[in-house]
Formats: structure tokens, sequence, C-alpha cells
């Protein structure tokens, strides 16, 4: 028995080696037409994983259109084959032999050149026929991983559906997985977004891992800077749906996920959340998601005041990341932000309660943040205000203040 046969639980049980010779037809290739389906199935399999050029190559001397559109719809099936199989390195070779005749042209049926780009077009829209190789891709061996990844990004949408599909229920979730799918999502781009919210709204309460997934990958794409406008609502609607779902881990990507695919028009509805969201781990996420696509405007830089100097007193961690949001001000807002700043920087009153306990005020992360988004968006007076504090402070925070304004000069 073939090797290879018996070590795929999906091969048919066939021993090539007792098979009778098959004849040749007159273009010069094995003639399995006269062989049963399940033989003649398994015989152009081979052949094309073996050297799809040289059974490509016989097809390319036949000058009638329609008896060559004949001899390449008998490829069909050996590919989807090769595809159910997850043979990801042998289907890359027989798309790229395709590619070689299709020569740019797009997909019809008056052509040579367009019945090759037909053939890998009809591969590129079945996406359950591609969901094997969009697992070998994730979670695939080595020498076939990167022969899949390509064949997933691709095939665009319908490569999308398929990553989807084979991540949502996987075996045993690593990170190097987790990771690989949203490579796969992120190259895909904008074409990657209405499959992965098709998938994000079917999912179930079982299926969070997946969710946190499709959401990181979301993030990635365009790098965050939001996609073009487009008239179909559905995917803002499902993202949205995920900014007030349960756990908070969710929420955090849902933010930035909803950030990097409406771009600025997310603005409206992450402003608000940097006050009424609860969570202060999901409004670093939103601050950052912000940052992002630009959107440190006037309205966000009123919440990020009551996040540096109102009450009640949150985490050094939010402070810190309003403070890093203030420098990347827009033009219009730099000097809102910098009274922002220059109401942080001042030093904590001393008062009894101070001495005892100390203030969060003293971090020197948060300081020199604050410092150094008040030298980005001040005006004369920024290095001026930095300076007064750095008198008021000690040891590290003094240091660290002093090298800002050095280099500002």
């Amino acid at each position: 028995m073939s090797t290879r046969a018996s070590e795929r639980s999906d091969a048919l049980d066939i021993d090539f080696g007792s098979l009778p010779n098959s004849p040749k037809s007159a273009h010069g290739i094995e003639d399995v037409r006269n062989q049963p389906a399940w033989v003649a199935l398994e015989l152009m399999t081979s052949s094309l994983r073996s050297d799809p050029e040289a059974v490509l190559a016989p097809f390319d001397k036949l000058a009638d259109v329609t008896e060559y559109a004949n001899e390449m719809q008998r490829l069909d099936k050996p590919i989807a084959t090769l595809a159910s199989r997850g043979e990801a390195t042998a289907l890359r070779r027989v798309i790229g032999a395709l590619q070689r005749r299709a020569g740019g042209s797009q997909p019809n049926e008056a052509t040579k050149q367009g019945l090759a780009a037909l053939r890998i077009g009809l591969l590129a829209s079945q996406r359950e026929a591609l969901m094997p190789i969009a697992r070998v891709a994730i979670d695939g061996p080595d020498n076939e991983r990167g022969a899949a990844f390509a064949i997933v990004v691709a095939c665009g949408a319908a490569g999308a559906h398929a990553a989807c599909a084979a991540r949502k229920r996987p075996p045993e979730p690593v990170p190097d997985d987790r990771a690989r799918f949203a490579a796969v999502l992120r190259d895909i781009g904008a074409g990657a977004v209405g499959p992965a919210c098709e998938a994000l709204k079917a999912a179930g309460a079982s299926d969070q891992i997946f969710v946190e997934d499709t959401l990181e990958a979301l993030a990635l794409i365009n790098g965050g800077a939001g996609l073009p406008p487009s008239n179909d609502l559905g995917p803002s609607a499902v993202l949205a749906d995920f900014l007030a779902r349960d756990p908070v881990s969710v929420r955090s990507r849902a933010a930035l996920a909803f950030a990097s695919v409406l771009g600025a028009r997310s603005h409206a509805r992450l402003i608000p959340l940097l006050k009424s969201e609860a969570d202060e781990g999901v409004r670093i996420a939103i601050v950052e998601a912000l940052r992002k696509t630009r959107g440190i405007t006037r309205d966000a830089i009123l919440h990020l005041d009551g996040v540096l100097n109102g009450s009640p007193p949150v985490a050094n961690e939010l402070k810190t990341a309003a403070a890093a949001a203030l420098g990347d001000a827009d033009a219009v807002a730099r000097p809102q932000a910098a009274g922002v700043l220059a109401r942080a920087i001042k030093p904590p009153q001393q008062g009894l309660l101070n001495k005892l306990v100390g203030s969060e005020s003293d971090d020197p992360l948060l300081v020199t943040t604050i410092a150094k988004s008040l030298l980005a968006v001040g005006g004369a007076d920024a290095a001026t205000l930095v300076e007064s504090r750095a008198a008021k402070s000690s040891g590290e925070v003094k240091q660290k203040l002093l090298e800002l304004v050095q280099k500002r000069a």
C-alpha cells in the first residue's frame, strides 16, 4: 500500500503499484476516464501532487477553447481533494501553475487564460473546501503552514470565513495558534471584516476564546487606522454590541476592534465610554483606541481631564494612559490639552495625610509622562512648569524632568 495513502485517515485504500497501466490519451496524459471514478480521482490527484506542470502541459497544446475547458474542468475534484486533505504545499504549486497560465486574466469561459483563472476562482469561493487548509495555516505542521497561510490570505473573504470556522472550535488553543489566526485576518485586510463579524454574531457563550481572538485580529487590520466608509452597517452593529459584553477582556478588545474598523467614525461611541465604563482596564483600551484613530479631540479631553484631575481618584496606570494621550491632541485641541496637563503636573498638596500615605502624583512614570506630553503640546511656558515641578521633586523624578526640559531646549 502507498505510504502516503496509509498515513492519511481520509485517503482511499489504494495500492498504486497494483493498478493497471493507464493508457495515454491523444494529448499525452493519462486517460483515466475509463477507470472507476475513485481510481480516476486518486490518479489525477496523485499526478497533480507530484508535478502539476506535467499535468497541465498537454492542455496548453489544445487550440480549441471548448476542448480546453473540458480538460480543465477535470481538475476541479482533484484540487478539492488536495484542499480537503490539507495538502497546502501541493495545492499551492497547482495554483501557481494555473496562475502562470491565467496571466492576470479575469475568470471567464471565452479564453484559455480566463478558464485557468476560473479554476482558481472556484477554489477561492468555496469556504468549506478551504477550511482544512485554514486549519493547517493556524496549527498545521511547519512544512505546510507557510503555503496554507498564503493560500488562505489569497482567497480573501472566503479565506477569512474558512479561518474563522477553523479557529472557532480548535481542539486545544495555544498562544501561537491565536497569533497565527490574527495574522491571517490581518493580512486579508478589509475583506476579513464581514466574515469575522458574521462569525462573532453567531458565537455563543462557550466561544469566548474565539471571540477574543477575532476581536484582537480585527484590531490589527489596516494598522488600526480604520477602513473606508461603507454602506454595510452590519460590522458596526456587531462590534458595538461587544462594547457592552462581559467579561472585561472582551470589552477591551472590542474597543480596539471597533476603532480599527470604523476609524474616526468610532469616536462618537467610544468617547462617552471614557466616563461611563466602570472597568479601568477597559478605559485604558478605549484611550489607546482613540489615540490610534486620532480621536484626542476636545470632547475626549473633557473626559481625560476628569481622569487626571478629577475625583474619585483612579489608578496611576489609567492616569498615565490619559496623560500620554493628551500629547496626541489634535491641533485645535492642543491648548485645551496643555491646560489639563498644566494642572496635572502641579505637585501634590503637602498635607498631613499626604505625608503619611504618600501621593500617587509622585509616581515617576506618571509624572514624566505628564511632563513629556505638556512639552509636546504646550507653549513657551511648558518648560517653566516642568522645571517648577522638578524643583519640588527629588531623586529619580527630578532627574527625569530636568532631562526632558534639556531635550526640548
